[in-house]
């Protein structure tokens, strides 16, 4: 690959990721306010309105992983951004069935993006390129988020709902830029060699039964899923509640997100560095299990210390979170098969949603019932499964061949 391509894919996903860590900050802040106060949601609500979000997630993820490998990276990008930003659009309006279909929206916008953002610079740039870039564009995408938060904290002052109309707003821009600057190579595949929906998915099987390693990130996935669906769904209702007026409510959340940024940027920074070193892959599944465990203790505090200990809990583990996501890209994409790439990110991205679905109405009826702390204990717990499943031997990454041969593809077998 030349210099230039290179370059001009690096710079196209560094914007990608600031763009889009902007686009969707600038509503976080008052996103959760917006559904208890102008929506009218409780703790069972809250949930299960992420749960809905998570189920059209499931369901399309994977098919539209397919598309991607089958019509091109860019254009599913592009259309993720665009179906996002009318879900965006949609959850302004104070009424929840129409927050819940904007749900369904948002969901199946984001599966246009997952696996086929990662897939598309992996292919571009080549995948030893593209492990530091992971980390790298976390970090853009967390620097994004930190002017988001700076900028929703502002529009939120004006009313709860503005800023979920300038993410829409700030989404379709993005899209308008990457569909003029994003460039899309033949993905080393011709277009009357590219593989057909079924033989698509029968492949991604087949790769995923022959490296063990695989199977073991989908199960640490569903269960960070789980754990992760708790935290992001009932951490402002614990540490916030209804004890501030509206205005302060949103600068003390503002500021909890902030920090937990600014602290992710600094970790993900580590990670980069390590990444491009990790040529075998056993460091980047190694510093996974510590990162999941460092989770579970720190979510630990968020639930059951006072509130400035509960508060760098938050904080803590916002941040490990962030930063361990490009050791999940870098363990998924070590020796996957280019022709079906987007597809297996998809499948990853899939199995944490599966956890996501379990952990909302399970998590959240626990808080309903319990308290907000007792659910945030049960997650703590689980991201200590995590860590260990981590730890297990079959995790050991080990690399496949760049791509699958035909003989191994048995059209009869079953799962």
């Amino acid at each position: 690959m030349s210099g230039v391509r290179r370059s001009s894919a690096t710079t196209a996903w560094h914007v990608y990721r600031w763009g889009f860590g902007f686009s969707l900050h600038v509503a976080t802040a008052t996103f959760t306010l917006w559904l208890i106060d102008g929506v009218g949601a409780g703790a069972l609500a809250l949930a299960l309105t992420g749960t809905v979000l998570e189920v059209c997630y499931t369901l399309a993820e994977v098919p539209t992983g397919v598309v991607a490998d089958r019509y091109g990276r860019k254009l599913s990008v592009i259309v993720g951004l665009v179906v996002v930003a009318g879900g965006m659009f949609l959850t302004a309006v104070p009424a929840l069935a129409v927050v819940l279909g904007a749900q369904v929206l948002i969901g199946a916008g984001w599966t246009f993006m997952s696996g086929a953002d990662v897939a598309w610079l992996t292919d571009e740039v080549g995948e030893d390129a593209a492990r530091p870039l992971y980390a790298s564009g976390m970090r853009s995408e967390l620097w994004g988020s930190v002017a988001g938060i700076a900028v929703g904290a502002g529009l939120g002052q004006l009313g709860l709902w503005v800023p979920l109309v300038a993410s829409a707003v700030a989404l379709l821009v993005l899209a308008g830029w990457l569909g003029s600057r994003m460039h899309e190579s033949d993905r080393q595949v011709a277009d009357d060699d590219r593989l057909t929906v079924t033989e698509t998915l029968r492949r991604t099987r087949t790769s995923v039964r022959a490296r063990p390693a695989v199977g073991v990130l989908l199960a640490v996935m569903v269960a960070a899923g789980l754990a992760g669906e708790g935290v992001d769904r009932l951490w402002q209702l614990h540490l916030v509640g209804d004890e501030a007026g509206e205005g302060s409510t949103i600068l003390v959340v503002s500021a909890l997100v902030l920090g937990g940024l600014l602290l992710g940027t600094a970790l993900t920074s580590l990670v980069e560095r390590r990444l491009a070193a990790d040529d075998d892959g056993v460091h980047a599944r190694r510093w996974l299990a510590a990162g999941n465990g460092l989770i579970a203790v720190s979510v630990l505090a968020l639930a059951v210390g006072p509130w400035w200990l509960a508060a760098a809990g938050l904080l803590t583990s916002q941040a490990l979170r962030n930063a361990c996501y490009p050791l999940v890209q870098a363990w998924a994409n070590r020796g996957a098969d280019p022709a079906t790439r987007a597809t297996l990110n998809s499948l990853v991205g899939q199995a944490e949603s599966v956890g996501e679905i379990a952990g909302g109405p399970s998590l959240g009826g626990v808080a309903a019932r319990f308290g907000t702390g007792s659910s945030l204990v049960a997650s703590a717990a689980v991201f200590g499964i995590a860590a260990w499943l981590t730890s297990w031997r079959r995790a050991v990454p080990a690399p496949a061949p760049a791509t699958m041969p035909a003989e191994t593809i048995d059209p009869t077998s079953q799962r």
